[in-house]
């Protein structure tokens, strides 16, 4: 088992051939910490939420995904963004704009729920990673390419492709959206008002990318954070960061700087995951990269454990010959922090090759 490349962020590829038993499955303890303002009560995280792998902060309502899919709101909720669909499950990761709420299912299909313009376009499918601006949504595909709704923001680029992560903002009609692609570099299209669109000339070798309401910012492969548009100033001497939201990153260690002075986020260890207002508390620091252990064919077909990151999206995908100029998707699974057993249940007897991508 040799991953021919590995990162955070950009899709994993590992050809699997070893084989052996199970370990017994860890994860991180998900406790929801939140700050700043609470004038519609979104520092007021529901008592007794835990289990939780992924929190999304909207501009006055919250977000957490539990690990048994399902999504817990708060804040407010003046046309039903917090108001989470009854039937609603298979949740692999969420986001949350200004006035609306959307959910990953595990089937790469998209839920929305609040205002009446996140309605999802139909037939909507292969869908790999969500983004929420102030109106708009966006999705990013399994084949690399990136849809929006509405189209307020003016179309995505029509050269876009191989995106890997997307991220949006915004705070009047006209979203801003950012996309990472496999080769570590960035794009941007929407509202450049404030400068939104004008990241530095050459940036590169991105991990990971955020949007806030008039900024962008980008996580480099050196621990740094690169940050345009309009934002308040970023603490000088950041590094060792392993995460970036809009105005606040995680350390490697666990802590959290953010870029407004706040004690109950500065206070903060052991968070594993962070958005803008909000921290996921693990029992130990966040999870570096992601790695496969103790790969099994039996049987009931094959399995591997993988060590995965809160707030990402992982698949496992195959293909019966190396020639295949298509890779097979099973079910999306969220990352939980700790280890996930992926399983493909259909494995012939025969060779079999297997990757694992994450989003």
């Amino acid at each position: 088992m040799k991953p021919r490349h590995v990162s955070h962020l950009i899709p994993i590829l590992l050809l699997i051939a070893a084989l052996a038993d199970s370990p017994s499955a860890w994860a991180a303890v998900g406790r929801v910490v939140a700050w700043g303002d609470n004038t519609f009560g979104q520092t007021n995280v529901p008592p007794g939420l835990t289990n939780v792998v992924a929190v999304a902060s909207g501009d006055y309502h919250n977000l957490a995904l539990q690990r048994d899919g399902s999504v817990v709101a708060w804040g407010y909720n003046i046309v039903g963004q917090t108001n989470v669909p009854a039937e609603l499950s298979n949740v692999v990761a969420i986001a949350a704009g200004t006035y609306h709420s959307v959910a990953l299912k595990q089937d790469g299909t998209v839920a929305t729920w609040g205002y009446v313009q996140a309605v999802v376009p139909p037939g909507l499918s292969n869908v790999v990673a969500i983004a929420a601006g102030h109106h708009q949504t966006f999705a990013l595909k399994s084949d690399g390419t990136v849809l929006q709704w509405p189209s307020y923001s003016g179309p995505v680029p029509s050269d876009l492709s191989n995106v890997v992560a997307i991220a949006a903002g915004g705070n009047s009609d006209v979203d801003h959206a950012v996309a990472l692609q496999s080769n570590g570099r960035i794009r941007t299209w929407g509202d450049d008002y404030f400068g939104q669109n004008d990241f530095p000339p050459g940036l590169n070798n991105v991990l990971a990318i955020a949007a806030g309401s008039l900024s962008g910012f980008a996580l480099t492969n050196d621990g740094t954070v690169v940050q345009w548009g309009q934002a308040n100033p970023m603490p000088s001497g950041l590094n060792n960061i392993v995460a970036v939201a809009s105005e606040v990153a995680l350390k490697a260690d666990g802590t959290v700087v953010p870029w407004i002075a706040d004690s109950v986020a500065a206070g903060l260890s052991n968070v594993v995951a962070v958005s803008r207002t909000l921290a996921l508390v693990g029992n130990g620091p966040p999870t570096r990269l992601a790695a496969l252990t103790n790969p099994h064919r039996g049987p009931g077909g094959f399995s591997v454990w993988l060590l995965t990151n809160n707030g990402r999206v992982y698949a496992l995908e195959y293909k019966d010959s190396l020639s295949d100029n298509t890779w097979t998707a099973l079910p999306l699974v969220a990352g939980t922090g700790g280890m996930l057993l992926l399983t493909d249940n259909t494995a012939p007897t025969s060779q079999r090759f297997y990757r694992v991508q994450q989003w």
